[in-house]
């Protein structure tokens, strides 16, 4: 069988913790982390877009029309607001929605100028709070070795909140657990006993509950 190709995120694609998660401040951090331990568990080659790695959001609602480049952005503001939508709420579905919202310049600080000699980039910059050099020494900031091969299986399948899965090679047997949601709520299946936790998103991991977007790997 061919190895399968998985990714959030690519330059058409809104960011995945706004489409998939949750961007509040609340949840933001988490979020990301949740989905990268979903990316990075599932059996094939991932790929990770710029600024993914490290949970770079949409555009805030505010930006304005001029900061747009994508002439599928500014056709659809255009006749919108001519159609009477109030330019407050196209730019809102925008933020949500635009194809620039991956495009803005990677965030290697929170200067605004980063990587860039004349001080100049292809469109503004967003969301600068969120950038590499705050990160790279973070002690939570984590690195781990994909599970690229292995059997995939799913634990459960009626769950709305929670994603459980196995993956089994000859010699190791993994167990992934991520909720989804902005509910803290016991998984679908339990967790498994005497198990060596090997990955986990928040620092109190040892309750049977799993906080809003918590995500566990266990090695049985």
């Amino acid at each position: 069988m061919a190895s399968v190709s998985w990714f959030c995120e690519n330059h058409d694609l809104p960011r995945s913790i706004n489409r998939f998660a949750n961007d509040a401040p609340k949840y933001h951090v988490q979020s990301g982390k949740a989905l990268s331990v979903l990316l990075t568990t599932l059996s094939g080659t991932l790929f990770v877009y710029q600024g993914q790695e490290t949970g770079m959001v949409n555009v805030p609602d505010a930006r304005n029309i001029s900061d747009y480049r994508d002439l599928n952005s500014i056709a659809y503001y255009n006749n919108a607001t001519l159609n009477g939508v109030s330019s407050s709420e196209a730019l809102a579905n925008l933020a949500l929605m635009a194809r620039d919202n991956a495009r803005t310049p990677f965030n290697w600080d929170g200067s605004g100028n980063a990587f860039s000699v004349n001080k100049t980039t292809w469109t503004s910059r967003a969301n600068l709070d969120i950038n590499l050099a705050d990160q790279r020494d973070d002690p939570k900031s984590e690195q781990k070795d994909s599970f690229v091969y292995g059997e995939f299986e799913f634990l459960d399948w009626e769950s709305e909140h929670f994603l459980v899965y196995q993956k089994t090679t000859e010699s190791d047997k993994v167990v992934v657990f991520i909720n989804l949601s902005t509910e803290a709520d016991k998984p679908p299946v339990a967790t498994p006993k005497n198990a060596e936790l090997l990955v986990h998103t928040h620092d109190d991991h040892s309750g049977a509950a799993f906080e809003p977007f918590e995500g566990r790997v266990y090695r049985l």
